[in-house]
């Protein structure tokens, strides 16, 4: 595996890629560029310094949480340049938010978790795996997934905080993937099983009953900034939405005390729908965590996203099985050392796990 650079693409470059030898021939050239970049500085265990963290503006966290998500969108940018962007953004959500889900005088409190980024906008990050719905082209909205005009249901629910913006044509979404209950601490995966959760205080099943049960929901208006210990006010407040985004004031103890946070590719993307460009974006590292060793699905995904990130002890960190580090690591090193055609066998078919694992090799190889 190169460790020189990573591939730098602009999007109208991805909108027009044809083959694998234009790939190459860019990839040396975006080699060059790269080498002037500034990169933060990696601890031994592979993990970024807090005092690196907050001395870089691209990820300074101690924003508020609607500056972050109103980023400047800037002529010439590419799609590598959203990445300390959304990191930023998921350092605040994931150290600094919570999720009050209310029911008259009852509440439910979470932590945010696990978390992926979508954003499409067609100049500059051209991702065709954002739905595109007009929901995610507001700022700070919750988005329930739909197909059409209609509320997915049963096992494809799915709910995203919104970072969109109509007047720049930009769909972004921030889709919830796993969160941790306060009071229990167990810990609610899978965006599906998220929203059943969520739904629970109003003995609600899908999101139409949901919606039904909370006349005085409100999709647009989801953000509070409060000091953590303040929570239980929400019992007593009867204009308080169904579902409230907080983001929290003065130092953070207890079960909100920052965790470290770690990147790997999303879940359950393919390449069913043949596009040019989805091979860029198929394995960015967009799902963003804490706590990799109580996270179970697509635990692999996580553990080879650390591993090509050099970040030490992957396995350690995800108590993934040493059959199944082994399994994945093999199909992984297949990828680096296979020929980047061997993306085009995977197009229009189901992938198994270990295709996935060949396929963040591959991806790795051309594109990091």
């Amino acid at each position: 595996m190169e460790k020189s650079g990573k591939r730098r693409l602009k999007q109208s470059t991805l909108n027009s890629l044809v083959n694998v030898d234009k790939i190459k021939a860019e990839k040396k050239k975006a080699k060059e560029s790269y080498e002037e970049e500034k990169k933060a500085p990696i601890s031994k265990e592979g993990k970024r310094k807090r005092e690196d963290i907050d001395s870089d503006p691209a990820i300074d966290s101690s924003q508020d949480l609607k500056t972050l998500v109103n980023f400047k969108l800037t002529k010439g940018m590419e799609p590598a340049d959203f990445e300390p962007i959304f990191y930023s953004i998921a350092e605040k959500i994931l150290n600094g938010c919570g999720i009050v889900v209310k029911k008259d005088k009852d509440i439910r409190v979470f932590r945010i978790i696990e978390i992926e980024f979508y954003l499409k906008h067609e100049e500059y990050h051209n991702d065709n795996f954002t739905h595109q719905d007009k929901d995610q082209m507001e700022t700070l909205h919750w988005y329930f997934h739909k197909m059409g005009k209609n509320y997915k249901c049963a096992s494809y629910k799915g709910l995203d905080i919104s970072f969109g913006r109509k007047s720049e044509k930009m769909y972004g979404g921030i889709l919830l993937r796993t969160l941790q209950d306060v009071d229990t601490l167990t810990f609610h995966e899978g965006s599906c099983n998220l929203v059943k959760e969520i739904f629970t205080l109003s003995e609600a099943n899908e999101v139409k009953d949901f919606l039904e049960l909370n006349k005085n929901f409100s999709k647009s208006d989801i953000l509070r900034t409060i000091d953590y210990s303040d929570i239980d006010t929400f019992k007593e407040n009867e204009e308080a939405n169904a579902i409230t985004l907080v983001q929290f004031s003065g130092k953070k103890s207890g079960v909100w005390t920052p965790r470290e946070i770690y990147k790997s590719p999303r879940v359950g993307l393919t390449l069913k729908r043949d596009a040019p460009e989805k091979e860029y974006f198929l394995m960015r590292n967009y799902r963003f965590c804490t706590n990799p060793d109580s996270i179970k699905k697509c635990k692999s995904q996580i553990y080879l996203g650390l591993l090509g990130q050099g970040i030490k002890n992957p396995d350690t960190l995800t108590k993934i099985t040493k059959k199944s580090a082994e399994t994945h690591k093999a199909a992984y090193n297949a990828g680096l050392k296979s020929d980047s055609k061997n993306l085009k066998k995977f197009k229009g078919v189901a992938l198994s796990t270990s295709d996935i694992s060949t396929i963040i090799g591959i991806s790795h190889r051309i594109y990091q």
